[in-house]
């Protein structure tokens, strides 16, 4: 079915998505919604690294949690940063995630289980790259 979809609608590029997804930004109507906003962050991201444009992505992921703190775009954001060798700018940001944690007592220890375990990997990825 998609296929069949192809001969009518082109396939976007990586810069056309990147192009949507700022252009969707700054249209009024997204204004209100976190969420909305963290989601085009995070397409414009995925959309630069694929494009290899590594720190542009990395700052797209950090700027998509700032908008709407969801853990997976930390995830993403720091194994980008530990790929690119900034372990340091990696567990900076690990520390501020940390401290953003929710205020409810479930929601909060699982927040911080998660970072803990994100941290393990990051701390395992340095040890690598400085075995290397």
């Amino acid at each position: 079915a998609m296929s069949d979809l192809s001969r009518y609608c082109p396939q976007l590029t990586n810069k056309d998505i990147v192009a949507i997804a700022a252009a969707l930004l700054e249209n009024p109507s997204y204004q209100h919604s976190d969420f909305a906003k963290g989601h085009l962050l995070i397409a414009k991201g995925f959309s630069e690294a694929e494009q290899n444009n590594i720190p542009l992505a990395i700052d797209l992921f950090v700027d998509s949690f700032h908008t709407y703190k969801h853990l997976d775009t930390v995830f993403i954001a720091i194994s980008l940063m530990s790929n690119a060798g900034e372990h340091v700018r990696a567990a900076k940001f690990l520390n501020e995630v940390r401290e953003q944690a929710p205020s409810s007592y479930i929601r909060k220890l699982i927040w911080l289980q998660r970072v803990d375990a994100f941290d393990q990997i990051l701390e395992q990825s340095r040890l690598i790259d400085e075995a290397r």
